[in-house]
C-alpha cells in the first residue's frame, strides 16, 4: 500500500513540475516579446522605460569577467572602472584575475551616444584603457555582460 502511495506521489510531482516548467516557458516568451516592444518604443523616442525615473533612458549594464595586463592574468586589488562619455562608474577591485559588478548606465539620453570604455586606475592617478570598447545599448532591464578585458 505504501509503495502505491509513493508511486502516486512521485507521478504527481513530475506532472506538476512539467506544468510549472511549461507555464514558465510561456512567461519567458511573453517577457521577451514585451521587452522587444519596449526597446522599439524607446528607440523611436516615444516612451520611457517603466520602472526608471523620468529622463533616465536605460537600465544600466553590469560587467564581470577576467582581465589581463600584457597578456598575463591581472593581479589582485587592481582598480577597474568604466566610462560612458564623461560619466564614470564606481571602481571595483579585482581578485584572482577577475572583476565583477562593474556597473555603468546613462543619466540622460545624450549619454547613450557614447561607447563604454574600460580603464585601470593606477596608484599615481593615471589610467590605462582596455582594448575592448562596447557600444552602449539601450535596455529595458538590467543587462549582465561577461567580458574579458585586455590592458
Amino acid at each position: 500500500m505504501a509503495q502505491k502511495i509513493t508511486k502516486y506521489l512521485i507521478t504527481l510531482f513530475f506532472i506538476l513540475t512539467g506544468i510549472l516548467i511549461s507555464c514558465s516557458q510561456d512567461n519567458i516568451e511573453d517577457i521577451a516579446k514585451n521587452n522587444s516592444s519596449e526597446i522599439e518604443k524607446i528607440d523611436s523616442g516615444n516612451s520611457s522605460i517603466p520602472g526608471l525615473p523620468p529622463g533616465i533612458p536605460s537600465f544600466p549594464h553590469i560587467f564581470s569577467g577576467k582581465f589581463f595586463i600584457s597578456n598575463e592574468q591581472g593581479p589582485d586589488n587592481t582598480k577597474i572602472f568604466a566610462m560612458l562619455g564623461d560619466l564614470d562608474s564606481p571602481i571595483v577591485l579585482t581578485k584572482n584575475g577577475s572583476f565583477e559588478n562593474l556597473i555603468i548606465g546613462p543619466r540622460v539620453i545624450d549619454d547613450t551616444d557614447h561607447d563604454i570604455e574600460f580603464y585601470i586606475l593606477m596608484d599615481d592617478g593615471s589610467k590605462i584603457r582596455a582594448k575592448e570598447v562596447i557600444k552602449f545599448e539601450i535596455t529595458p532591464v538590467i543587462k549582465f555582460n561577461n567580458i574579458d578585458l585586455h590592458f
